[in-house]
């Protein structure tokens, strides 16, 4: 359970977030709401806009093509490496997060959903051939 386990300070947060795995969920509170599918036309907006904004700040070009070409494995001992290092490095229980701690996960949680992203298009061209799938590459 990590995350779950690892209490916060209660007055971090009007978001509810009183545990670690909450912060990360909110994507190190980079996001002030959560969307629940059926998207209206509004959250449609707001996810194109997050959308624009992490992969302008993790264009594919600054990845490697064998990062994103990495099998599976690689990808889990990535996402452990990054908890060891990252997440658990410079928190404590019951504490508030520093803004340091805040910016440097904030920067690393959306260079992973972009390269997520970037993961699945390559996916998704293996799947279905690079015509269809031209879209989800840029």
């Amino acid at each position: 359970m990590g995350g779950n386990l690892y209490p916060l300070n209660e007055s971090f947060s009007n978001q509810s977030i009183t545990e670690l795995h909450a912060l990360w969920d909110s994507v190190v509170t980079s996001f002030d709401r959560d969307v629940i599918p059926p998207f209206s036309a509004d959250e449609w907006a707001w996810i194109g806009e997050a959308a624009t904004n992490i992969t302008q700040e993790n264009p594919r070009t600054s990845f490697t093509e064998s990062e994103l070409e990495s099998p599976v494995d690689v990808w889990i001992a990535e996402s452990f490496e990054i908890a060891k290092t990252v997440v658990y490095r410079g928190i404590t229980e019951n504490g508030l997060p520093s803004k340091a701690y805040i910016e440097e996960g904030t920067r690393v949680a959306w260079r992973q959903l972009a390269k997520g992203g970037y993961r699945l298009a390559n996916v998704l061209v293996k799947l279905w051939g690079s015509s269809r799938s031209a879209m989800f590459l840029e």
